[in-house]
């Protein structure tokens, strides 16, 4: 979590360091997360505010969900009520859909990368292994 000082505003700061980047050849899942919350713009995924870098690490600034993620809400509840489930996957639905519509496949659907933010809603997070320009609906590559 950060604050941007002039506003006070609270944002979350995802840090990548380059040379992990380059060791572990991730270059490319960097750039296709980047990619997509730039083109992105929907109440149910999660919305990049900035990115930069410096000599070493690559920063996405991030919108902030204080409400944590969806895998710790349910080991914390043990279970969630039907109506809580049905608006979740209600939202992740619309979510994926938007994504579908611009040609990305989210490829790691799970509950610790649905986040929530301060109202509840779900948002999608963590792009890394999506898939984009998939307007086939088909994706060749390994993932998983």
């Amino acid at each position: 979590m950060v604050e941007k000082i002039s506003t006070g505003k609270l944002y979350a700061m995802k840090v990548l360091k380059k040379d992990r980047i380059r060791d572990q050849n991730l270059t490319k899942y960097a750039k296709i997360e980047r990619n997509i919350l730039t083109r992105i713009d929907h109440p149910f995924v999660v919305k990049l505010d900035s990115a930069f870098q410096t000599d070493t690490k690559l920063y996405l600034i991030l919108q902030y969900c204080p409400g944590g993620d969806l895998g710790n809400l349910i080991a914390k509840k043990k279970r969630l009520s039907e109506a809580d489930a049905r608006i979740y996957i209600a939202e992740i639905v619309l979510a994926l859909e938007v994504l579908h519509q611009n040609g990305i496949l989210y490829r790691d659907l799970k509950p610790d990368n649905v986040i929530l933010d301060e109202e509840g809603h779900a948002l999608l997070t963590d792009f890394g292994l999506s898939k984009e320009d998939a307007q086939t609906g088909l994706a060749q590559s390994f993932c998983g």
